[in-house]
């Protein structure tokens, strides 16, 4: 799990919660939900009143990625789409300026809400497509950035 291995030992029991016995230590966890599609398969489990959403992997798909991840080049520009119809409120940055993963980009309004759009990569902003108060579709590219 992460990058460490764990012993551990998984049983259902009649109520149809399970058990887990991980590294001699005993959970009881409920599945709320389980998705089995060919990307992947994703369980939501309720563990302590939490709910964690878990991927299972095996050691071939974990291959399989490997080998796909080594073929295709790493995406180095980055646009940033409007997640939603509104009005640019805020423009945050400027292009050549560096940034960190989470930092606030700018600001959209949509139905009388604020919704800042953060970084999904660190970078340098490349180039920004809008302006403050313009009124932007679902879907445009609003500014671009150059992944490190």
């Amino acid at each position: 799990m992460n990058g460490k291995i764990y012993s551990f030992d998984l049983a259902r029991t009649p109520s149809g919660s399970m058990v887990l016995l991980l590294d001699n230590e005993v959970f009881w966890i409920s599945i709320v939900d389980f998705s089995n599609d060919q990307e992947h398969n994703a369980i939501q489990l309720m563990l302590e009143g939490h709910i964690y959403k878990v991927t299972l992997e095996d050691r071939r798909s974990n291959l399989l990625r490997g080998l796909i991840a080594n073929r295709l080049p790493s995406p180095t520009l980055m646009q940033l789409t409007a997640p939603m119809p509104g009005r640019v409120a805020r423009i945050e940055v400027k292009p050549g300026e560096s940034i960190l993963a989470g930092s606030g980009l700018l600001v959209l309004e949509a139905m009388k809400m604020e919704n800042e759009l953060k970084a999904a990569v660190s970078g340098i902003v490349e180039k920004i497509f809008v302006e403050t108060g313009r009124v932007v579709e679902k879907g445009e590219i609003l500014l671009s950035i150059k992944a490190h």
